[in-house]
């Protein structure tokens, strides 16, 4: 995806705080590029990989993290808000964000399945803001083509507690992963 793109790749997970923390970054091979401090964890809510993980939360921890972080920020109208952009990226099935909470970047994320069908992890593709607008249906063909060299995503996609499915449309764009595959 990251080739494919000519932008940065991270790989994300959620923490026991429910903040993003990335566990791994892939650079593109081009001068002018996003390079994030992975050392440093994120408000889920403010950045894509975060919106994707929130999408794979039950509905009740999802809203106990929108009604904490709108208490944290002191923002009443932050629930909503946040609760907005999960249901738009489980509809769509990804997460973009054009205007990134670091200035000038930009990204768009999509889900990593497990083999449970469990959002355990999320991929992003980040770069300037003014390259991924003018570029995002490139950037969507980098998801697409992730898409298909993982395994199948079959079925509906479940959330952690795999009480409530997220819907089915989650699985048109997620990368998912069998337990034994093995990469060459």
């Amino acid at each position: 995806a990251v080739r494919e793109a000519g932008e940065s790749g991270f790989l994300a997970v959620l923490d026991e705080d429910d903040r993003v923390r990335y566990i791994s970054k892939l650079m593109p091979e081009r001068e002018i590029r996003y390079d994030r401090d992975i050392t440093v964890s994120r408000r889920a809510h403010q950045v894509t990989s975060g919106i994707v993980l929130l999408a794979g939360l039950s509905a009740d921890r999802l809203a106990a993290y929108a009604a904490r972080a709108a208490e944290e920020a002191g923002d009443p109208d932050l629930r909503e808000a946040i609760l907005s952009k999960v249901e738009d990226a489980r509809a769509a099935g990804h997460a973009v964000n054009l205007r990134g909470v670091v200035e000038g970047a930009a990204g768009v994320a999509a889900p990593v399945l497990d083999a449970d069908g469990c959002v355990r992890a999320a991929l992003n593709i980040a770069g300037p803001a003014d390259r991924m607008a003018a570029n995002m249906r490139k950037r969507s063909a980098g998801h697409r083509r992730a898409h298909r060299l993982s395994p199948q995503a079959a079925g509906p996609v479940a959330t952690r507690s795999a009480r409530n499915a997220v819907p089915t449309s989650l699985n048109q764009t997620i990368i998912r992963r069998k337990r034994r595959e093995t990469y060459a």
